[in-house]
């Protein structure tokens, strides 16, 4: 590992990177005169002599032609305020379509727009804003040319649509405050546009960017230029919230009240401190529950406002894993495999903190973090203090990260982790490289050693490491890798899938795009992947091949076909269902199962998916089925709903689990909604119900009302109950 750390580290210095060269299109900043009124209409004398940046290419459907609908933006500002106004002509009105009112709303599904900008032209690092016809609107945080990307930041900013027989129009208004700005005057940033037509599936780009890569491709991005006496106010921002719960549990009723508040301040143009002080999480969604038993950890996304702010400087490695081109497909989803380890390794995993084993949550005393960066250095610095609870002692998180960019989109790092409680520690370091050679060409590389460890540590090595070469031209997609976890390696502040592995895996994917079918049919995509895993020290401990076949129709609907041979050596039982007492003992076993899965077209109201696997499983035999609908009534309301079945018939036994998930949601307008979700699980024959109601009465400012309810199978027998309110109020300075 260390040979091919050292090979990657001298191919960085020899390589000349990405050449990013003149831009392809530039746009002229042009200082606002008079005031604007933000309502999405454009009809101020300022826009009027705004400079258009239009001339849309497409990525899909017909790469390099014309946009098939004309996108003019224009751009303005003032001390204060970047202003983005969007005309977004369409030949058709009817055919403009937006089933959305909701914050982050689902992309594939509805028309919009979207633009990104870059202020420290690094072409590597933005923030991205987006907005239907309807007024519904999302932001995000991109790393690394989307490598890492923070989809759940929110920014102070607003924005505001209309439509007219010509189209429907959008005007931005993003504060400078809302955004890491650099100290020099004038400024030129990196920025790109692009327009989705989900009843086309069509993608256009300001600034061309291939149908492989997104608006975050950075390098590919145009500019801004011109931008004078922008000012970035006080920079600081501080969050209160005033909270108050009523629990019942069993038969015993609690209520409680907190309060607490975050703060954020721009210490230097390029680094911005966060303060939390007794955080409060309880206006967060639940957990959705996975489908199918598996023999290693599930990894849950992290959804908690202070551990999503820059959570990309934080990503250790590729921040990619190997499953996720041959399941990111549309209509994709491994086949149901779930006996393989797709996750990689992450050596800080925030879901740690603030949660116990078991899900629950722990309370955080305070938690500061330092982020950004200092000239061509990222750094991010963390240390959260865990409260006492129950069987949980007190905890002390601290995380530190330095990356170092290298070349045009290349970058070398290193991190320390920590976790320290009742007299313990355990300490993790790493170090990661990821190189660009070429646009098309990704080369990565870590090494991560646990220093102190737990008194008695398993036998084996402390090390981590992983080495891979990944590839996509748009038409061939490719990747390779071989990563060590050793049996010893102990990471009580990260997310380890699996220890005491030797992995090796690989992917191949061919895109063609037939023009004899071209009328009904987009593209073909045939790829098949494989995984082979070894006990450390070499032993044989199991083998997967993923083979699929995915047909794309130009309405968005899919089909998928595949299977997935399987050869497993089992040292220690398996247990598929404890409470029936299904388990697979230990031994060599070859099996294969095979799938089918489709989709409908998501531009319509009424959508379907469905997938169906069959085959063997261990000495046994499986059948696992799982269907969703989704409906939407209008902008206003929708709702979804999916059921699997997950069959299961083995020597020892047989186990039959069904897992239903219904949503509900009800956008009263782009500031008021109400969100509803409903499980049940006869595994642990529970339902769980999580109600939300989410008023934003201003920019990042909330009223939350959140009803829980977790009861048996019989649903009088109530096992948990809460209602919290949580008001927070959000003063920017």
């Amino acid at each position: 590992m260390r040979q091919v750390v050292c090979l990657s580290f001298l191919l960085a210095a020899a390589l000349p990177g990405i050449a990013s060269g003149e831009p392809a299109r530039t746009l002229p900043a042009i200082r606002a005169e008079g005031r604007l009124a933000i309502d999405g209409r454009l009809d101020e004398p300022d826009w009027q002599r705004a400079p258009v940046a239009a001339g849309f290419t497409q990525s899909e459907p017909d790469a390099g032609a014309p946009a098939s609908e004309q996108t003019e933006v224009r751009i303005l500002y003032d001390a204060e305020t970047l202003y983005i106004g969007v005309h977004a002509r369409h030949r058709n009105p009817a055919g403009i379509i937006a089933n959305e009112l909701r914050r982050d709303f689902d992309g594939t599904s509805t028309d919009w727009v979207a633009v990104i900008v870059d202020p420290f032209l690094d072409r590597r690092n933005g923030y991205q804003f987006g907005v239907n016809p309807a007024g519904a609107s999302w932001d995000s945080q991109k790393f690394n040319e989307g490598r890492e990307r923070n989809l759940s930041w929110d920014g102070v900013w607003e924005v505001r649509t209309s439509r007219d027989t010509s189209g429907w129009y959008a005007e931005y208004a993003i504060p400078f405050r809302t955004l890491q700005l650099p100290a020099s005057d004038p400024q030129t940033w990196g920025i790109n546009f692009q327009r989705h037509l989900q009843g086309r599936l069509e993608n256009s780009y300001w600034s061309p960017v291939p149908r492989q890569w997104a608006l975050d491709r950075l390098s590919l991005a145009g500019t801004l230029e011109g931008l004078q006496g922008i000012g970035r106010g006080a920079n600081l921002r501080v969050k209160p919230y005033l909270a108050a719960r009523a629990t019942r549990s069993g038969r015993a009723d609690t209520a409680t009240g907190d309060a607490g508040f975050d703060l954020k301040y721009g210490i230097t143009p390029g680094l911005t401190a966060d303060l939390t002080v007794n955080t409060d999480f309880s206006q967060v969604e639940a957990d959705v529950q996975q489908v199918g038993a598996t023999r290693f950890s599930v990894l849950f996304p992290e959804k908690r406002e202070f551990f999503l702010e820059n959570s990309g400087l934080f990503q250790f490695g590729p921040g990619t894993d190997r499953g996720s081109q041959i399941s990111s497909a549309p209509g994709t989803s491994a086949g149901g495999r779930d006996n393989s380890v797709l996750n990689d390794l992450a050596l800080f995993f925030s879901r740690r903190v603030g949660l116990s084993r078991d899900g629950e949550s722990v309370p955080i005393a305070a938690g500061a973090r330092v982020s950004g960066r200092v000239g061509g250095t990222g750094l991010g610095a963390l240390v959260v203090q865990q409260r006492e609870a129950g069987d949980e002692p007190a905890a002390r998180y601290s995380v530190l990260r330095l990356r170092r960019h290298l070349m045009a989109a290349s970058d070398l790092g290193v991190m320390f982790v920590e976790k320290r409680s009742a007299g313990a520690q355990n300490r993790v370091a790493g170090l990661d490289l990821n190189l660009r050679p070429t646009r098309d060409v990704t080369v990565f590389a870590y090494a991560a050693r646990a220093i102190d460890v737990e008194s008695h540590p398993p036998a084996g090595r402390q090390m981590a490491a992983r080495a891979g070469l990944a590839f996509n031209d748009g038409r061939w997609v490719g990747e390779g890798s071989y990563g060590v976890i050793g049996a010893a390696f102990v990471d009580e502040a990260g997310f380890v899938p699996r220890a005491g592995i030797e992995r090796t895996q690989f992917l191949l994917g061919r895109r063609f795009r037939p023009s004899g079918t071209s009328r009904w049919l987009r593209e073909i995509y045939p790829a098949v992947g494989f995984t082979d895993v070894r006990q450390e020290g070499g032993s044989f401990d199991s083998r997967y091949w993923e083979r699929r076949l995915v047909f794309t129709l130009q309405n968005g609907a899919t089909l998928e076909v595949g299977d997935n041979p399987n050869e497993e050596d089992l040292v220690v039982p398996f247990v598929v269902n404890r409470a029936r007492a299904v388990v697979v003992p230990p031994g060599r076993y070859v099996f294969t199962d095979r799938f089918i899965a489709i989709g409908s077209s998501r531009a319509r109201r009424l959508f379907l998916d469905a997938r169906a696997v069959s085959g063997g499983y261990y000495d046994g035999h499986r059948n696992l089925l799982q269907a969703g609908v989704t409906a939407r009534a209008n902008v206003h309301l929708s709702g979804s709903a999916t059921y699997s079945r997950d069959d299961v018939e083995l020597p020892s036994g047989s186990s039959v689990t069904h897992q239903l998930t219904a949503r509900g949601n009800i956008g009263f307008s782009s500031r008021l909604f109400l969100n509803g979700l409903v499980q049940y699980d006869s595994s642990s024959r529970q339902w769980n119900s999580n109600l939300r109601f989410n008023f934003l009465y201003r920019p990042l400012s909330d009223v939350f009302v959140v009803f829980s309810d977790r009861r048996a199978e019989r649903v009088t027998d109530i096992g948990g109950r809460s209602v919290a309110i949580k008001v927070t109020r959000l003063l920017a300075f």
